[in-house]
């Protein structure tokens, strides 16, 4: 080995060498091919498909000004091969907007084809302009001096409409040059751009975007039909075959109008075989020289820098169509050592999102689900982009399926889609991803350790009973999954041999019971996600150790404390769970708890934190726990008590002290009387939490009012009456208040649309009537009071569930109520014990479009019933 060493650092000394001598210079720009140049004529009958969105675009880019618009920018943005160019093309030249811009020079349509990095050019683009306008091409030594002068000369205070093309620059300071010569147009000017790039949008405005979308399947089989089948056609004996493997020819297509008109044109003329060829074998497999599609959605993939490069060429890995979540892609690249930081002093993780984030900008990826708070939660790749992928990964990427006997020796990730691995797989050593795709059991004893270059395991559901001690010899292994193995009761201890593991996922093996002794020797641990690990009651002790953990996910474990010193973990960004009091404490080392102090110094998490706290905490004296935590979103605390009583819990509140950023919170068990101030000069909450969403409170049965302000005086006077009125919480969303007996009053929620008061909340009353403008927004109302519903005040309820109620005997009184309510009402009756009859009489049977009635153990027969 040591001499194969000494070879390469030879060789390696000579480059340099030879570099040195000849004056060689490295050129780090991708090669890439240069869209030919585009241009406003179009032949309007070929482009089929697209009538709407001409309609739509059309529609934003005539529309009358906005107050603070002189200038209107427009966006159209898609995947490469959509037909952005062609859609512009149309609007370009519908009758209503050359009627609008009457003056052919003053309709202009500059290709800027920027795709390279160098091509958007602030000079370039003016001089063009300037070439439309003025029948002459500026001379290549002019100024930009002379070029500004004279683009003010021939456009400055005129109408134009200007279509840029192709546009891929993202940099702000670029687009801000150019929009400063852009402005000098006449008020009504029109700038129409065309982009891959959802950033390149929002530079440019987000308030003009139209997304394009592939054609329907009807218009992708009207365009197939009009390219490959000659007009004559129809006389020939193979036609009906050849419409059938056509249908499915454009479907493989992808609803791509360029993928259609490149498979059609390659079709025509051609013989049955070829066609069925082309159904077998798909898009990807067209010769290259053929091949226009790929060659143009290509400039996408050569756009991106290597790093970026690497994780989209990844993604094929994954079947089409697959959903992919943003957390779990993330640490896959992370652990194939793609992620290089784009800024200086850029954590890891943080230069992982934003790699994420460029190719979601940029198209690669398409159904992109977010968060009720506006967080990517993950997304598909686009069809035709994971043919893009799957070519540029060459021989690296292999999808194993039952048919596949061997594997190629470029191979070095695999997607295994089989229910049996076969033995000489194992020989490959050089494998680094095997991504397990469904449940199965041939895999548990088989010889994983000759893998030696293996980074990632992915073993999610795959039956295992116990871990091979041989799994420690994996001295590369970086990200490991085995989620979902619901028999694994114990890790082998050899899994804390993996000095260079990243990434432990462990989520729903509900049978784990206990993490190795030596837990805390897996240093470079960065996520560890136990969630749903309900048998696991204890964390391992030195978990201290794990300094650069930033993922520590226990949501949904039944732990009985934290291990102590829980507060070097700094460098955490999402700790879903933390429990104190839930045991006595211990004087061993080994019995050490972590305390709610250790919270104080963890002021980067974000996300949500769930707060268990037991009868045996013992309140330390300090405070403002989360109170630094600026980023946390969701708070929720619960405390745990056998006999309803937790010693000093008033003060314990007083000590947690959240942060105003918060955007839900939620109460369990709570025994105090009232929730403390936390110190803030605001005495009320709907000043000092002004970002709530989302409230829960249940089981507080002593509570009996959250942080009010006393009323204040509206500087209004109505017939001489002095209005008084209490501040409300502007964003609360959702509203769940569930047995507490004593709770009273909390402050207006206008903008509230899902209220829940059931079980014994008799007391508590919200005003929920609407915004200053008497829109009410409630419209999904549950409770167990029927006196409660003459006080809602909306007339848009969607949905209203009664349950619970002791008390009620008939409905018939409330029938008005009922009936005022609308006719999208939802109606659900539940539990209602005491209820004799169910009377709607005079209630049109429209109020109820989809009545939910369960009825249990109440006195109502069937012909007690009545909703004539």
């Amino acid at each position: 080995m040591s001499h194969q060493v000494e070879e390469i650092r030879k060789k390696l000394d000579e480059i340099v060498s030879n570099h040195q001598k000849f004056g060689l210079s490295v050129d780090y720009n991708p090669i890439v091919r240069r869209r030919d140049d585009t241009y406003s004529y179009v032949d309007a009958q070929a482009i089929i498909g697209r009538e709407h969105d001409k309609k739509v675009v059309i529609d934003m880019l005539l529309g009358s000004n906005d107050v603070d618009e002189s200038i209107r920018f427009l966006s159209i943005v898609g995947v490469g091969g959509l037909g952005k160019t062609a859609l512009a093309q149309l609007v370009c030249n519908d009758k209503e907007v050359e009627a609008e811009f009457p003056d052919p020079k003053l309709r202009l349509w500059v290709c800027v084809s920027d795709q390279d990095g160098e091509q958007f050019d602030v000079r370039s683009i003016l001089c063009k302009i300037l070439e439309l306008v003025t029948d002459h091409k500026p001379d290549a030594t002019a100024t930009m001096e002379w070029v500004q002068k004279k683009f003010q000369e021939k456009l400055k205070g005129r109408k134009f409409l200007l279509v840029l093309d192709d546009v891929w620059n993202e940099d702000c300071e670029k687009w801000r040059c150019l929009y400063r010569f852009l402005t000098l147009g006449r008020q009504g000017s029109r700038i129409v751009v065309t982009t891959r790039s959802e950033m390149t949008a929002k530079i440019i405005g987000e308030k003009h975007v139209h997304k394009l979308q592939g054609l329907s399947p009807e218009n992708s089989w009207l365009l197939f039909e009009s390219i490959a089948f000659d007009k004559g056609e129809q006389e020939l004996v193979n036609h009906l075959k050849l419409v059938d493997i056509g249908k499915k020819i454009a479907e493989k297509c992808y609803n791509i109008p360029l993928a259609i008109k490149v498979v059609g044109s390659l079709l025509f003329g051609q013989p049955l075989s070829k066609w069925q060829t082309f159904v077998d074998s798909g898009l990807a497999k067209i010769g290259q020289g053929d091949n226009e599609v790929m060659s143009i959605l290509k400039l996408s993939y050569h756009n991106l820098r290597p790093s970026l490069k690497n994780c989209f060429s990844y993604c094929a890995l994954f079947p089409k169509d697959a959903y992919i979540k943003r957390v779990r892609l993330i640490d896959l690249w992370m652990a194939q050592g793609f992620i290089v930081p784009l800024d200086g002093g850029q954590s890891i993780e943080d230069a992982a999102e934003e790699h994420f984030l460029i190719l979601v900008r940029r198209c690669f990826f398409q159904d992109v689900k977010k968060d009720k708070y506006g967080d990517i939660e993950g997304a598909k790749i686009h069809d035709l982009m994971h043919d893009v992928a799957l070519e540029v990964g060459g021989e690296e990427i292999s999808v194993v399926s039952s048919n596949t006997t061997i594997l190629g020796d470029k191979v070095r990730h695999v997607y295994f889609a089989s229910d049996r691995c076969p033995q000489s797989f194992f020989c490959k050593s050089k494998i680094r991803s095997f991504i397990l795709s469904s449940h199965s059991t041939s895999l548990v004893d088989t010889p994983i350790d000759s893998w030696i270059c293996l980074r990632v395991l992915y073993l999610r559901s795959a039956g295992m009973i116990r871990l091979p001690d041989s799994i420690g010899k994996l001295l590369h292994l970086t990200y490991l999954d085995l989620s979902s193995n619901c028999d694994l009761e114990t890790l082998t201890d050899s899994i804390t041999r993996l000095n260079n593991l990243q990434t432990l996922v462990l989520s729903d093996c509900n049978n784990l019971r206990e993490l190795p002794k030596d837990f805390s020797k897996l240093v470079k641990l960065r996520h560890l996600d136990l969630r749903g690990c309900d048998e696991l009651s204890r964390m391992p002790s030195g978990m201290d150790k794990l300094t650069r953990l930033r993922h520590l996910n226990l949501r949904r474990c039944e732990l009985s404390s934290m291990p102590s010193g829980m507060g070097k973990l700094t460098n955490l960004r999402v700790l879903t769970l933390f429990v104190v009091g839930k045991e006595k404490r211990g004087s061993t080392e080994e019995q050490r708890m972590g305390d709610l102090k250790d919270l104080k110094t963890l002021t980067d998490l974000k996300g949500g934190m769930r707060i268990e706290i037991g009868k045996y905490y013992m309140n330390d004296g300090e405070g403002k726990y989360l109170k630094s935590m600026k980023h946390l979103s969701k708070v929720e605390i619960y405390f745990y008590s056998d006999d309803d009583r937790c010693s000093e819990c008033e003060g314990v509140m007083e000590k947690l002290e959240p942060s105003s950023n918060i955007k839900e919170f939620v109460l369990l068990k709570y025994m105090g009387t009232k929730i403390p101030r936390w110190g803030r000069a605001e005495d009320d909450w709907a000043i000092s939490f002004q970002h709530l969403v989302n409230i829960k409170i249940n089981f507080c049965r002593e509570l009996e009012q959250i942080p009010l302000g006393e009323e204040y005086v509206v500087d209004e006077k109505d017939d001489d009456h002095i209005l008084r009125s209490r501040l409300a919480f502007p964003r609360l969303l959702k509203l769940k208040i569930e047995c507490c007996d004593n709770l009273m009053s909390i402050p207006s929620c206008p903008s509230l649309k899902d209220l829940n008061f059931r079980w014994k909340n008799n007391r508590v009353r919200v005003d929920c009537d609407g915004d200053s403008q008497g829109e009410v927004r409630l419209r999904e109302v549950k409770i167990n009071d029927m006196d409660f519903l003459k006080l809602i005040q909306s007339l848009c309820l969607t949905a209203l569930c009664i349950d619970s109620n002791e008390n009620v005997e008939s409905l018939s009184e409330f029938g008005e109520v009922l009936q005022s309510r609308g006719s999208s009402l939802q109606q659900s009756l539940q539990d209602l014990k005491a209820l004799l009859s169910f009377k709607l009489s005079g209630i049109k049977t429209s109020v109820f479009t989809a009545l939910k009635f369960y009825v249990v153990a109440a006195n109502v027969d069937a012909a007690a019933i009545d909703a004539s």
